[in-house]
Formats: structure tokens, C-alpha cells, sequence
């Protein structure tokens, strides 16, 4: 019996897929493919990624303003801040919190950006303090 191929386009390991045959791991070592395991189960419980579609529908629960309109201004508010993590420059947006900027690599076809976000505790608004 193969085992079965994951979403990736790699195979699972024996352990996972629970079949004694061989399978390739795409020259990955032990610890590589026990950290991208774990990655995978840290996805799954998390669930499903937050979409534009999501949002929207959120938003429009909670205002009175006609979807349409929202779909424009939630298009424009993305693509301002899309803009400007993409000039480095780092985010204070109460009640988000504080995204800022810790690196960033240019792939052939993407900007890959790591973030770090801050967001306040319980009860406590960023938007009082310094800016």
C-alpha cells in the first residue's frame, strides 16, 4: 500500500501515513519534517485562514452601510496597508495593535515579510498612548 500525498505535493512519512513502505521525504532530515509536521497540526487547529469574504461579512453585520460599499472600503483599506508594509513602514492601528517589520526577503515573485504584531491586553486601549 502507497502512502497518501499530502497538499504540499510531498509524501508522508511511514509514521504518519501508518505503512512500512519506503516513501521519500524530498531530502528532508528527521527534524525538518518533524518541524513542518508540527506546522501542519498548529494549521489544522487553528482552522481555516481569515478571507476577505470574511471580513466583509463581519463588518457588514455590524454596520448599517451597504455591502457594496463596504466591499470598496474594506479593498482600499487592505491595499493601503499592503502599501505600506511594503515601504517597511511599521503599523500603529488601535484596536489592531502594533505591526512592525522583523524581515523581509524578496522572492522571484513575491515579497515574503515577517511581522511581529502587538496587540493590547484585555481592556486596555493602545490608542491612548504615545504615538
Amino acid at each position: 500500500m502507497a502512502a497518501r500525498a499530502t497538499g504540499s505535493g510531498r509524501r508522508r512519512s511511514p509514521k504518519a501515513s501508518g505503512s512500512a513502505d519506503a516513501v521519500s521525504t524530498g531530502g528532508e532530515g528527521p527534524s525538518e519534517e518533524k518541524a513542518a509536521d508540527a506546522e501542519a497540526a498548529e494549521a489544522a487547529e487553528r482552522g481555516p485562514a481569515y478571507r476577505r469574504s470574511d471580513l466583509l461579512d463581519a463588518v457588514s453585520a455590524r454596520s448599517a452601510m451597504k455591502k457594496a460599499d463596504l466591499r470598496t472600503a474594506v479593498e482600499l483599506v487592505l491595499d493601503e496597508l499592503g502599501r505600506a508594509l511594503s515601504d517597511s513602514r511599521d503599523l500603529a492601528l488601535p484596536p489592531l495593535g502594533r505591526v512592525k517589520q522583523v524581515k523581509r526577503k524578496d522572492t522571484g515573485g513575491a515579497e515574503v515579510l515577517t511581522l511581529r504584531l502587538r496587540r493590547p491586553g484585555p481592556g486596555k486601549d493602545e490608542g491612548s498612548g504615545k504615538d
